[in-house]
């Protein structure tokens, strides 16, 4: 599915923005139609909240730019059997108190992950019997029975500081760290200097949430934000009229599942009659 994005994608900045620069120059603006469900990375997987929190957070794995799954917090891993995972830490990683990253602070986030009576990860872990600290640089992960795609699994659970209860705040590893927050209005972050990766492009963000549709498209064109990430298909017309802007799609990695409620009685549920499920299936445009 293509989506219209504005100058640059939104979603994830620093593998797309990555460069050596070394000081970052201003400030970057990103207008979305709706802003974080929650600040708690394991609470959640809704698409706004995690391409947000994913420049604050980052998990033992990762994906680079073409989703190939790569470590991050992780500087390497190796499978002695089928039902057990070693990995090691960076020496550099911090978090945005200054703490370094532990196998403590590795135990604790999967243990909440798998655990947690809120956490979406719950299913997905249940596959996990034990997380366990080996040395001051090492977790070893024991699953209940052979899991081959654990390192992808890890790749979206967020690792947080020890006894971090992160529901109003935002304490991870990521490239940058959250300065201010405003429900439903915005949120901002700023390069963090100790970060162990490369230079991001810009020294600081803000995500401001503006609903509607054409008072963000609006904005853009006003100059008063940067990039529209939710730019709307009738705005974008008026948007390619402007010199200073620019209008890019591509295809992304999400998929959007239509589901329909075909019980009941046609009557009172067109749904439920096979033929307008089969208009339904011949109008989408494959």
């Amino acid at each position: 599915m293509s989506k219209q994005i504005t100058i640059i994608l939104a979603a994830v900045l620093v593998p797309v923005l990555a460069a050596c620069a070394p000081e970052p120059p201003p400030a970057l603006v990103i207008g979305m139609a709706s802003g974080p469900v929650s600040l708690d990375p394991h609470t959640q997987d809704e698409g706004v909240t995690a391409s947000i929190l994913s420049n604050m957070y980052e998990g033992l794995m990762g994906f680079d730019p073409h989703l190939k799954v790569v470590p991050v917090l992780a500087d390497g891993y190796n499978n002695p059997d089928e039902r057990t995972w070693v990995f090691t830490l960076r020496r550099d990683v911090r978090f945005h108190d200054g703490r370094p990253l532990t196998p403590e602070d590795v135990v604790y986030s999967l243990d909440r992950a798998r655990t947690h009576p809120d956490s979406v990860f719950r299913t997905m872990l249940a596959v996990v019997h034990q997380v366990r600290k080996l040395d001051d640089r090492t977790v070893v992960i024991i699953t209940r029975r052979p899991q081959p795609v654990l390192i992808r699994m890890l790749a979206l659970v967020s690792i947080i500081p020890a006894g971090f209860r992160p529901e109003r705040d935002i304490r991870g590893t990521g490239p940058y760290m959250m300065t201010r927050y405003i429900p439903r209005q915005e949120l901002s972050a700023e390069y963090f200097p100790q970060y162990h990766g490369p230079v991001p492009e810009f020294q600081a963000v803000t995500w401001r949430f503006i609903i509607d549709d054409q008072q963000r498209a609006q904005a853009l064109i006003d100059g008063r934000i940067d990039l529209d990430s939710d730019l709307a298909a009738a705005d974008e017309e008026r948007v390619k009229w402007q010199n200073h802007l620019a209008v890019a799609a591509w295809h992304g990695s999400s998929v959007t599942c239509l589901n329909l409620n075909v019980g009941g009685d046609p009557r009172t549920n067109p749904l439920a009659d096979r033929r307008v499920r089969q208009a339904i299936s011949l109008a989408i445009n494959r």
